[in-house]
């Protein structure tokens, strides 16, 4: 008689493929956040002027509707509801994208910083985030807010991990576009570069290049776009949270 031969066992997962399969999770349950109800809920009067913007018949006239709006964030959802519709799921189709992929790109980015355990943690703060969520399903430029910031920051610590051997096409590249779709991008550019500057010496000449070229972009926008936006109703509005300085004249 012949002895069975012994069940072959599947061997336990490994904690690279436990921490691989959670991510995958958060992203899913991510998507599933920002995808309810997105075009289910009425856009309120913020979401409301954007709209109107979107809607009008030129880039020309979106831009000068668009007020505060970052204009390739307007002339985005404008070419959307062009070729798609104007639904409000087709509006925040945008805002959901840049949330999503805040999500997506902020794995790589925290697993070049730390250990699996905190970026698994911060992932998941991330994905359940209520803010977030929210505006990542709402018709403002905010989730491209995020999503740039992040971005920008992960292609920085690409190149310092490389010691400045590749990538500076597109780190210079993404600064550049990113100002057209988020203002606050113009905070985190330069603590980009200081980061870089201080990691890489012996690459300081690529980052003031770098330096040089969004400071050229942004005088670009600012000359064609941002001055346009100041808008004294919305100053007046927003005056009280402005830092109060005076006490130091």
């Amino acid at each position: 008689m012949h002895s069975a031969l012994p069940e072959k066992q599947e061997a336990p997962a490994s904690p690279p493929d436990r921490t691989a399969a959670l991510a995958w999770g958060f992203f899913a349950l991510a998507a599933a956040f920002r995808l309810a109800d997105l075009e289910t809920r009425n856009l309120w009067t913020d979401e409301a002027w954007v709209a109107l913007a979107v809607l009008k018949a030129s880039p020309a006239e979106v831009l000068a509707a668009g007020k505060s709006t970052p204009p390739f964030y307007l002339l985005t959802v404008w070419a959307l509801s062009q070729v798609a519709g104007t639904s409000e799921a087709i509006l925040r189709a945008l805002s959901f994208a840049f949330g999503l992929g805040t999500v997506l790109l902020f794995w790589p980015l925290a697993r070049r910083l730390t250990t699996a355990a905190p970026a698994l943690l911060g992932l998941a703060a991330l994905t359940f985030s209520p803010v977030m969520v929210y505006f990542s399903k709402e018709l403002k430029q905010y989730s491209g807010d995020a999503f740039f910031a992040v971005l920008v920051l992960l292609l920085a610590e690409r190149l310092r991990g490389s010691r400045g051997d590749k990538g500076w096409v597109a780190l210079a590249l993404a600064g550049a576009v990113g100002l057209g779709y988020s203002h606050s991008l113009g905070f985190i550019l330069p603590v980009a570069l200081a980061s870089l500057w201080l990691a890489l010496p012996a690459q300081r000449f690529r980052v003031a290049l770098t330096a040089l070229f969004w400071a050229a972009a942004f005088g670009v926008f600012y000359f064609l776009f941002f001055r346009r936006q100041i808008d004294a109703q919305l100053l007046a509005y927003w005056s009280g949270d402005f830092p109060d300085f005076s006490s130091l004249t």
